[in-house]
C-alpha cells in the first residue's frame, strides 16, 4: 500500500490509499438504536404475557397440591386432626385444625400468590380419617383472559375445569 500525506484538518495525518475511515457515523448509530428500541418494544409485552401465563398455571397447580396435601393429612390422621386450606387474595395457607380461626399456627405452610392472579377467597377443611370436605366448594383462579374453576365435592375430590 502506498502512503499519502493528508493536509485536511490535522497536520501530518497519514493514511493508506484506498483505506476508509473505521467507525460509525452518527446516523448509523441512531439507526441502530432505533432498531433496538423497536425490537425491545415488541418483546417486552410478549414476555410479560408469558410470565403472567406461567403465574396462572403455577397458582392453579399449587392450589390443587395444597388441597390434596390437606386431604391426605386428614385421611392419614396426621397429628390426629382435621386439615384445611385457607385462600386469601395474597396467599395460600395449609393449616391444621377444624377451621382457620381455631388452627394450630405452628403447622401452617404458606405460599405468597402473585399479584397478577385473582383467586376466590375461601376455606376448605377436610375431616380427619375419611378426608371428606366439611363443605363442598369452588375456587376461581383468573389472570388476564384465562380463568379456571377448581371444584371440591363432598367426598373431597378435586376437579379442575
Amino acid at each position: 500500500m502506498q502512503l499519502v500525506k493528508k493536509n485536511r484538518s490535522r497536520k501530518n495525518s497519514i493514511s493508506f490509499v484506498g483505506e476508509k475511515n473505521k467507525g460509525f457515523t452518527l446516523l448509523e448509530f441512531l439507526l441502530s438504536v432505533a432498531i433496538f428500541l423497536i425490537i425491545a418494544a415488541t418483546a417486552i409485552p410478549a414476555g410479560s404475557r408469558m410470565i403472567s401465563g406461567s403465574d396462572y398455571v403455577n397458582t392453579s397447580n399449587e392450589v390443587v397440591s395444597f388441597l390434596k396435601t390437606a386431604q391426605l393429612n386428614a385421611i392419614n390422621g396426621k397429628e390426629d386432626s382435621a386439615w384445611g386450606v385457607k385462600i386469601t387474595e395474597s396467599s395460600l395457607i395449609l393449616f391444621k385444625g377444624d377451621s382457620y380461626l381455631s388452627r394450630d399456627a405452628g403447622y401452617d405452610e404458606k405460599i405468597q400468590l402473585p399479584g397478577s392472579i385473582d383467586v376466590t377467597i375461601s376455606e376448605i377443611v377436610y375431616k380427619k380419617v375419611n378426608g371428606d370436605a366439611v363443605s363442598p366448594s369452588s375456587i376461581t383462579i383468573s389472570a388476564n383472559s384465562s380463568s379456571s374453576v377448581i371444584n371440591i365435592n363432598e367426598k373431597g375430590g378435586v376437579t379442575v375445569n
